[in-house]
């Protein structure tokens, strides 16, 4: 019957097991009631294909464009920023999972296929899939947790998980030369050259928070500042300043240089009586001379 009534290669193996095993169990059913099930399998993998494949794959292409334009607004917001002789973007790279890489392939044929309006775009996808991988796509998304091995529960949250399927970098490009990964140089150099690319993402993420919310304070608040940072790692500070950010930082004392930079400070201290006290520079100043 399954022969009879579904198309070749219609079912998957998946498929023909269930129906194998309801067979087996309901031996006296009729004709008719064998073919009213063979018809509802099939019209069960249609709705089954028609949420994989159009809504998975609307999703999943409507939140990777997402982090593109997100990532090409951070870029933009950096673009003429350079601290020292080095300059920054941000990239993502799909990760190294062959399931993913074939996802993504097929996407891109989803979008191709979208534009020229297909007439039976889930056949049209299926046709462009590489073998076995909508069954696989099948096999980590229909089954209860429970049921799936830790390597397929761990495939199906990332397949789940638009973000997961790239890695995210910084990248450095030192006087004007070629662009090399900061997570794979990120313990080489001074000091100044490792804080300052975290600079760079607060600033990138700030500017980009209050030009979608222009009438807000341009407030940037910073906890234990420079705290063991070099003197170097100022330029972080000065890059914020030059961007119209408003920096409020909390730093422990002994750090003139950031007093410098930010034009203005207050200081909070206990007397000898324990009282909590703030005050500026110079009113420390004669405080501690008296």
């Amino acid at each position: 019957y399954i022969t009879q009534f579904c198309p070749p290669g219609s079912v998957s193996p998946v498929f023909e097991d269930q129906l194998d095993l309801c067979l087996r169990e309901h031996a006296s059913l009729r004709e008719t009631q064998v073919k009213e099930l063979a018809q509802t399998m099939l019209r069960l993998r249609s709705i089954a294909d028609e949420t994989l494949l159009r809504k998975f794959f609307e999703r999943l292409r409507t939140e990777h464009k997402k982090i593109g334009f997100a990532i090409r607004d951070l870029n933009r917001v950096i673009e003429d920023v350079t601290l020292g002789r080095r300059r920054y973007q941000f990239v993502k790279e799909e990760i190294n999972v062959p399931v993913v890489h074939e996802v993504l392939k097929l996407m891109r044929s989803y979008d191709a296929l979208n534009a020229e309006q297909a007439p039976d775009l889930t056949a049209a996808l299926r046709e462009a899939a590489s073998d076995g991988l909508i069954d696989k796509l099948y096999s980590v998304f229909i089954p209860p947790t429970n049921t799936l091995t830790a390597d397929d529960v761990k495939l199906r949250d990332i397949l789940l998980s638009p973000a997961n399927y790239f890695i995210f970098d910084l990248q450095v490009s030192e006087d004007g030369g070629e662009w090399f990964g900061l997570s794979e140089n990120y313990r080489k150099g001074s000091g100044g050259e490792h804080q300052n690319p975290l600079y760079v993402v607060l600033l990138a993420a700030m500017l980009q928070l209050y030009e979608r919310h222009p009438r807000r304070l341009r407030l940037v608040l910073m906890d234990e500042a420079f705290n063991k940072a070099p003197g170097s790692s100022i330029n972080g500070l000065e890059i914020l300043l030059s961007q119209g950010l408003q920096p409020l930082v909390a730093t422990p004392m002994g750090r003139p240089e950031v007093e410098e930079v930010i034009g203005y400070s207050l200081h909070v201290f206990r007397d000898e009586r324990s009282n909590l006290r703030v005050a500026t520079s110079a009113e420390l100043e004669q405080a501690l001379s008296e």
